[in-house]
């Protein structure tokens, strides 16, 4: 507390200072004064700590005039910065008549770090652009602007990567890690990351890198075995590290951690946040796309995790880019250039617009969304029931009605996967509209940008109408009980409105229309016929369409 607050003191030091002052012998005590002349680091200036001198006034006559010569009448540090201080302590570190503070010796010292470290970036950066892109251990050529990235992380060791969503984030954090690997040594990645996402950073990490990975999951004792498993990636979901933070900060001790979706420790109130900052590395890549559009106090918690010094304390924060009215309330920001300033250093964003001439035509994400228990549990019925039928094809053949109640178990799987309330009629809950919530807000709310949500489910449609509705978002929605005139209208409203940014519809309602308005796409199930998956795409991406078409793909897990 004492060396990040920026107050020069801390609840312990005010505690026993008011215990003192309780004390018959306090006057005598300060009237006495400090036994030593001795340097310290003052908090009294409205920017960076000063180093002062408290100089004794029975102070013997040679050290007075030695110590004139770096520090002027009002007793504050006037020789060169940092090299005559280096020399200054090696002048009077050994002395017994003048205290140098440990305060001042670590802030020395992170000067010294810092500045080591800008030339070290530097020469990284170039060493990394020179490449152009292609990586040892990376199965794929890197776009300009995410060679820029990899650059940027691995420069700065400890940096915050807001690309918007869509452009790469995951591959250049890999990227940057397998640098690592083979230029600094690196041993252990750990990547934290919601539940939705861990088996899609291991398709990644598979999918790009040659690097061994291990997912973390199941019981206590599979996942200790899991630590020792020979990988460089180890992909553990946010929550699990509240249980195994012993394990991660003794057994696994990372040299990099990777947030993901890190808007999950934006709350620094949170048991989540508070264990994130427990685990110490010599790097921490921090990978978001949308915290940047809340509240400062959001971003704080984040530069908390990658340098502290970025934005000062809380209080020195909230003063200096916080308006409130009489009440305390925030009513509004201020001095935000300087905000911008500081994050700078250590903060890369870019926005499809500005690279998308280096994007390809088309890309595509999965994601894996978990069951809950109740999805589970009509699923695997489902599926067992549908085992017992193909088990019986196998001796003979099924009966129509057989085939018929083999089809339905097949379809009710398929459903309890998008939602437990397409087959119990009750359940509300459902993680793939939680995780298209997330979706769309990372989507739309940020700008103009206008999307296609798909699923074979009328009811499913329905359900996602309302969830859209209630971001408030514009909405238009299609299904095969539409007259070909309203659907027409609808279509048209979603062309032509720029405040609709959200188009729903079944199968049935999007045949051969084209939606080419549109820059997303999202498959909340997957067809069986791959030609209605090629149609869906075919409705965004197809005549006319100018910009770069993302597509993304829920999948039950």
């Amino acid at each position: 507390d004492f060396a990040t607050n920026g107050l020069g003191t801390c609840k312990h030091i005010e505690s026993v200072l008011h215990y003192a002052k309780k004390q018959p012998e306090y006057a005598q005590l300060v009237a006495k004064g400090a036994p030593i002349s001795f340097v310290y680091l003052a908090w009294d200036s409205a920017t960076d700590p000063v180093i002062r001198l408290h100089k004794l006034e029975q102070c013997a006559e040679g050290l007075v005039t030695e110590l004139a010569e770096y520090f002027d009448a009002e007793n504050q540090w006037k020789a060169r910065w940092p090299d005559d201080f280096n020399d200054f302590v090696r002048k009077f570190k050994a002395r017994n008549d003048l205290l140098i503070g440990d305060d001042v010796l670590l802030f020395v010292r992170q000067c010294a770090e810092d500045a080591a470290h800008q030339v070290r970036a530097r020469h990284i950066s170039q060493q990394i652009r020179q490449a152009n892109g292609v990586f040892a251990g990376i199965k794929v050529r890197l776009f300009a602007y995410q060679t820029e990235g990899v650059a940027f992380l691995v420069s700065r060791g400890r940096a915050l990567l807001a690309d918007e969503l869509g452009l790469g984030k995951t591959l250049q954090a890999i990227a940057a890690a397998s640098w690592l690997a083979e230029h600094e040594g690196l041993k252990k990645v750990l990547v934290i990351c919601p539940d939705a996402l861990t088996q899609q950073w291991g398709r990644e990490i598979e999918q790009f890198s040659d690097s061994k990975l291990q997912i973390i999951q199941g019981t206590a004792a599979n996942r200790q075995m899991q630590y020792q498993a020979d990988a460089l990636f180890y992909i553990i979901d946010y929550p699990l590290i509240l249980r195994d933070l012993n394990v991660i900060t003794e057994t696994l001790k990372p040299d990099l951690i990777i947030l993901d979706e890190a808007e999950r420790i934006t709350n620094w109130r949170t048991k989540i946040a508070s264990t994130v900052k427990l685990i110490p590395s010599r790097y921490v890549f921090v990978l978001t796309g949308s915290a940047l559009e809340h509240r400062i106090e959001d971003l704080y918690s984040l530069f908390q995790v990658i340098d502290a010094r970025v934005l000062g304390p809380l209080w020195r924060c909230l003063l200096d880019f916080h308006v409130t009215d009489a009440a305390g309330k925030v009513t509004g920001y201020r001095n935000l250039s300087e905000l911008r300033r500081r994050m700078s250093s250590v903060l890369l964003r870019r926005e499809r617009a500005l690279v998308s001439d280096q994007l390809p035509a088309i890309t595509q994400v999965c994601f894996d969304i978990p069951m809950t228990k109740v999805q589970r549990e009509i699923h695997d019925a489902a599926m067992s029931n549908a085992r017992q039928l193909a088990s019986m094809a196998k001796r003979r053949a099924l009966t129509p009605s057989e085939i018929r109640q083999l089809m339905a178990a097949l379809q009710q799987a398929r459903m309890a996967g998008n939602a437990a309330g397409l087959v119990d009629k009750t359940t509300l809950i459902s993680p793939k509209l939680g995780e298209l919530s997330r979706l769309l807000t990372e989507l739309c709310l940020p700008g103009q940008r206008k999307v296609v949500v798909f699923s074979q489910w009328a009811k499913m449609t329905e359900m996602v109408e309302s969830r859209v509705r209630s971001l408030g978002l514009a909405v238009v929605h299609l299904h095969g009980g539409l007259a070909s005139h309203e659907r027409g209208k609808l279509v048209d409203k979603f062309q032509r409105d720029d405040a609709v940014q959200v188009l729903i519809s079944t199968d049935a309602g999007g045949a051969g229309l084209n939606l080419a308005v549109a820059s997303a796409l999202i498959h909340l199930d997957m067809p069986w016929n791959p030609a209605v998956l090629d149609q869906r795409i075919a409705c965004v991406h197809g005549y006319g369409q100018q910009q770069k078409v993302q597509v993304f793909l829920f999948l039950a897990a």
